[in-house]
């Protein structure tokens, strides 16, 4: 099959989800073996829906994603992305690995954008490879700016040249490699979503299908649908007790240098959530209208859907305004999956156990019966979906090369956030006691053993370290 593939042995009813295993004498090292899976199921398709800059407290006014992916599915209270910028998550996500290990650290430069991404082996070329028609639309990676250009296991490819990656109209793309361009009266969530129709539409009915979304909302410039520029939202200010925090004398220098938010600062963050939903409005409808062609090309009852987005945008939360940086504002995004065959029994659940990005990867090709055709670093959340397991991961790795924050190394649990800057600044808190990160007891001495513990956890796995950072 190419690229290590390996087909589920079938069986003849559909089987649990259960922990993947090692074959040694069939795969490269570490390559893991999928499970065994049901005689006469057809592979399942798949539908990956990644927003831009979206937070994870922001759903509530997206009533279709609540009728037909969350009502139906199971919502992922505690995902997060290790490295909080798009092109890097976005990495993470076709790969399932970590920056230290995929090499894209930011979104642009020697060390970030397109030209650090080894596009080689990804979940396109794995699933291609499989037999699935591929295709994406929208949003590829930063830095993709020559049309000619479609990168491997793609068979259907729509992607946002950089530069007009966030542009919701007036855009420039590259339409299965041919440039082309849209005016004003294109809008750009719609034609993405309108493609991703048409894409399930023209699949053969005999062939699987991975279709890519990712429209450009809700990133800025925050450029509502025209029916939906004055949309009626009813949103009370953002005030949480970290919102423009009065004291941030335990927080890193990075932090109190920033001062704090004045009137037009604050009114500004007020003015931004409410475009950032009313953008978010149009990609419920392209929820709608996908899973619509779903349902009337008969694949719905067999169909993986994933919704969630790169990374998330600070409000104000300790005065900051800004993304790559390891606070939860920056770092929690949704995540949404229905998968009928294995969400149905339990619909509407809320999953508690953390999970990161680079567990996708290696969770759609569980359930798609193969697995990764190379390394990765993230775990399956399947068994989560089927409820054979409650937690898969107790700790994600976060790390940063420097942008929007010194570069750091770190560790991201259920109950706790540990941070080491390359400054030699440290940060931790206990998020039990202090959800909104107000209390940095770095430093304390009834600390010190669990800080030791993340530390040595950060040493040993952040490796290479990001560029500009050293312990």
């Amino acid at each position: 099959m190419g690229r290590g593939l390996i087909r589920r042995a079938r069986t003849g009813a559909a089987a649990p989800v259960v922990a993947l295993l090692i074959v040694a004498a069939a795969l490269p090292a570490a390559v893991v073996a999928p499970p065994a899976r049901a005689a006469g199921r057809d592979l399942p398709d798949i539908v990956l829906v990644i927003t831009d800059d979206q937070r994870a407290n922001t759903l509530q006014h997206m009533p279709l994603l609540h009728n037909l992916m969350i009502r139906r599915g199971v919502r992922f209270r505690s995902a997060f992305v290790p490295n909080p910028s798009c092109c890097p998550s976005r990495a993470s996500f076709y790969t399932g690995t970590y920056s230290h290990t995929n090499g894209v650290w930011k979104n642009g430069g020697l060390d970030g954008g397109m030209q650090a991404f080894d596009d080689s082996s990804t979940l396109a070329t794995w699933l291609h490879d499989a037999g699935y028609r591929t295709g994406l639309f929208g949003k590829y990676l930063n830095g993709y700016r020559d049309p000619s250009i479609v990168p491997p296991g793609w068979s259907e490819w729509f992607a946002f040249m950089s530069g007009d990656g966030r542009s919701y109209v007036s855009f420039n793309a590259s339409d299965n490699g041919t440039l082309t361009s849209f005016s004003d009266r294109t809008y750009s969530t719609v034609e993405t979503y309108e493609r991703v129709s048409t894409f399930i539409r023209s699949t053969p009915a005999n062939l699987p299908l991975f279709a890519v979304w990712t429209p450009i909302a809700p990133h800025r410039p925050f450029l509502a649908e025209a029916r939906y520029d004055d949309a009626a939202i009813d949103l009370p200010p953002w005030r949480p007790p970290d919102f423009n925090e009065r004291n941030v004398s335990d927080k890193p220098r990075w932090v109190r240098r920033n001062g704090r938010l004045d009137a037009a600062a604050r009114d500004a963050i007020d003015g931004d959530r409410l475009a950032q939903y009313r953008t978010l409005l149009s990609v419920d409808d392209g929820i709608a209208k996908i899973v619509r062609a779903l349902r009337r090309a008969g694949r719905l009852s067999n169909t993986l859907l994933v919704f969630t987005s790169d990374n998330g945008l600070m409000w104000g939360e300790h005065r900051l305004t800004r993304k790559a940086v390891p606070y939860d504002g920056a770092s929690h995004v949704p995540l949404i999956v229905r998968y009928d065959p294995l969400t149905r029994a339990r619909r509407g659940v809320s999953a508690a156990s953390l999970v990161g990005n680079i567990d996708l990867a290696p969770t759609i090709m569980e359930l798609a019966g193969f697995a990764p055709a190379s390394l990765v670093d993230g775990v399956s959340f399947a068994p989560i979906l089927d409820g054979s397991q409650r937690v898969v991961r107790s700790r994600l790795l976060i790390e940063h090369a420097g942008s929007d924050a010194p570069a750091y190394c770190g560790v991201r649990t259920k109950r706790e956030l540990f941070v080491h800057y390359t400054t030699g600044e440290e940060e931790y808190y206990r998020l039990d006691d202090d959800p909104w990160s107000l209390r940095n007891l770095a430093g304390r001495g009834e600390v010190r053993r669990e800080m030791r513990e993340l530390r040595d956890y950060a040493r040993k796995r952040c490796s290479p370290v990001p560029p500009g950072f050293s312990w």
